[in-house]
């Protein structure tokens, strides 16, 4: 049982410049330590030995933009582990706590400290796996009730660790009792009714404020960053927020993906756009507000695009672009070449494709179609037209004023009333029609 080997001491931004070397004056019987930082208005860093897993040292720093650039002094090779519980945290100093958690992420990188950020969702629910001596066999089921919460995890013994498969009320809990092996219930106002309801399940209370009970949670954390095949109360990252990948359409903002809060991590998903010149973003949610943490576009030679959005264990979001090129707008002027029909003489008109919200026109040159270069040749014009100006504005023009104020214009796909056009070519070659 860790035990604390000194009174929690409160050292200043100034004081605290190495802490191994503070620690190592305390602790006689540990050579090397962990770390676990989490945060309120102030960043609070906990030193645990290695060996003993005795909390050593407490330490409260309020300056966070000087904690951050301190640390490679306050943190050296004897420090093999640290915990981050910092997903809440906000500070006038960074944009949003993505941009926070990657200026901790930086400096740890640089010092070559491993690191794992944990949610208060996982934390909550590796406490009763790190309390219980009970052996979970492969494949059982388990559920944990947060009695203040009044919800439960349902989670899954898995070989790579605990697996959270859902989040369900008390009421389903009660309803699936026959289908889970395992039933922990958290401290809280209703838990001795919880466990009078649940009794034929033998459940087992867990007190999730126990000092003791949340060491040994971040020592089963320790040992399975230093040793990744030591799984045993390890539980399987979750999402600790809401992600959006959107865009801006001007003074509204739109998702285009999203990933809930509380799923299994890593995860990656992927979505088909079209060739837009809107101010795209990576967002997440904090208390229902939107908060956009990076802006990005989609340039480059394409008829539509494919936005890969990933989040790893660490909850860090990415996002890749890739640039897809349609070969049936590639091949649309030969498209152009071989369609005949008797009633109409094609050479002697112009020829428009549409692919989403860009059209393709092509004519007939020295007796073969070509792409009209003056409107985008291969890749395109947008379909906009916009009514700002005395006269209409088309294309680029007109999309630049849509995605600026969101109005004044008309988007997508519309029937075009242009005497001299007489085919559409839609998105695939074998759609034609006459207007």
């Amino acid at each position: 049982m860790a035990k604390i080997t000194k009174d929690p001491i409160l050292v200043t931004d100034k004081q605290c410049h190495n802490i191994s070397t503070i620690v190592s004056t305390i602790a006689k019987d540990d050579i090397d330590f962990f770390a676990h930082i989490a945060s309120s208005d102030k960043m609070e860093v906990r030193i645990f030995g290695c060996q003993t897993q005795d909390l050593h040292f407490q330490a409260d720093f309020t300056n966070i933009q000087r904690f951050i650039s301190d640390i490679p002094k306050t943190f050296d090779s004897k420090i093999k582990a640290i915990i981050l519980q910092v997903f809440e945290f906000t500070n006038k100093e960074y944009p949003n706590n993505i941009h926070f958690c990657e200026a901790l992420k930086a400096k740890f990188d640089a010092c070559k400290i491993p690191y794992y950020f944990i949610s208060d969702t996982n934390m909550m629910f590796l406490q009763p796996m790190a309390s219980t001596i009970t052996d979970v066999k492969f494949g059982e089921i388990i559920i944990v009730i947060c009695s203040n919460g009044g919800f439960a995890f349902k989670v899954v013994c898995t070989k790579d660790g605990f697996k959270l498969l859902e989040i369900i009320s008390i009421d389903d809990a009660k309803k699936d009792m026959k289908h889970f092996q395992k039933l922990f219930i958290l401290t809280g106002k209703n838990h001795q009714k919880l466990m009078n309801i649940f009794k034929s399940k033998n459940p087992v209370l867990i007190d999730f404020i126990d000092s003791d009970i949340f060491f040994k949670c971040l020592d089963d954390i320790k040992k399975w960053m230093l040793n990744k095949s030591y799984t045993k109360n390890y539980v399987i990252p979750l999402t600790a927020r809401e992600y959006h990948i959107g865009y801006e359409f001007g003074k509204e903002s739109h998702t285009l993906l999203m990933v809930k809060n509380n799923l299994v991590l890593p995860i990656e998903e992927t979505k088909k756009c079209p060739k837009t010149s809107f101010n795209y973003f990576i967002a997440y949610k904090n208390d229902d507000i939107l908060v956009k943490y990076k802006f990005f576009k989609l340039d480059g030679d394409a008829h539509e695009f494919n936005i890969t959005f990933k989040i790893d264990e660490n909850n860090f979001p990415t996002y890749e672009i890739e640039n897809i090129v349609q070969e049936y707008i590639v091949n649309f002027p030969k498209f152009c070449d071989s369609y005949k029909n008797e009633m109409i003489a094609f050479e002697n008109y112009p020829i428009i494709g549409i692919l989403a919200n860009h059209s393709f026109i092509c004519i007939n040159k020295n007796g073969k179609f070509e792409f009209l270069e003056s409107w985008g040749g291969q890749w395109g014009n947008p379909l906009h037209i916009s009514f700002d100006k005395k006269k209409p504005q088309f294309g680029e023009i007109a999309e630049e004023t849509l995605v600026k104020h969101g109005k004044y214009g008309v988007q997508g796909n519309f029937n075009l009333v242009v005497l001299e056009i007489t085919v559409f070519y839609r998105s695939h070659p074998n759609y034609v029609r006459r207007l």
